[in-house]
């Protein structure tokens, strides 16, 4: 059959096969060469990898190094030492916040039918980190305390709402019940309903150097 064709048929077909996939390899690689040209410009110079490598492996280190201090501690029973402490509330990864990072904002946290069992005088909730609302409701405190601290690693802390619904309180002398650490803090701190048990209960609220509203109906606040 092909003997029947045209030489310049057949020239054309020998000619152009081979034009052909040449085209198709150049297509090819063209498409190969545009996806890695995007891949590269997603990952950024060999620069930026090279800073985002070496900060990564610091952190790694730094996550690994405070696990096993903190291991090491809770072994031997001093958690509550100064520098670990320092180490964890004061570095620069503190609590895997890194400086100059956006600043991680809680929202609307709410404690319901928390009972405490206990005498001791401890704090019933630390706040740590910018919060908008805490809300507390129907839960028993004996001598325990509500206290907003900073661990000296984030600029701005916000305001906080506060607010005690239904909560029993069976502390038969002065309590401080909301403790404010944070330089510049704005706190509004509202109870209702609340049922104390002893007539000699009065509730103190500790401002510090911020800015506390109040709005209460437990004894001592009262206004």
């Amino acid at each position: 059959m092909l003997r029947r064709l045209p030489i310049r048929l057949k020239l054309l077909l020998l000619a152009g096969v081979p034009v052909l996939g040449a085209l198709i390899l150049a297509t090819l690689i063209s498409r190969d060469a545009q996806r890695r040209a995007q891949s590269a410009a997603a990952l950024g110079s060999i620069e930026d990898l090279a800073r985002l490598s070496a900060h990564m492996s610091k952190l790694v280190q730094e996550l690994q190094f405070e696990r096993s201090e903190l291991a090491l501690r809770l072994g031997t029973k001093t958690t509550d030492t100064d520098e670990l402490q320092k180490r964890f509330d004061n570095d620069k990864y503190s609590r895997s916040y890194y400086p100059g990072a956006p600043i991680p904002h809680q929202e609307n946290i709410l404690l319901e039918n928390v009972r405490v069992l206990y005498d001791a005088p401890t704090d019933f909730l630390q706040v740590r980190t910018p919060i908008d609302v805490v809300s507390i409701a129907n839960s028993s405190l004996r001598n325990n305390h509500i206290v907003f601290s900073s661990n000296k690693a984030m600029t701005d802390y916000g305001p906080t709402r506060m607010n005690m619904t239904g909560c029993i309180f069976a502390e038969p002398g002065t309590l401080q019940l909301l403790i404010n650490r944070v330089p510049g803090k704005k706190i509004t701190f509202k109870t209702a309903g609340s049922l104390e048990l002893s007539d000699n209960f009065s509730a103190v609220v500790v401002e510090g150097s911020g800015n506390v509203t109040v709005e209460s109906d437990l004894m001592g606040l009262h206004k």
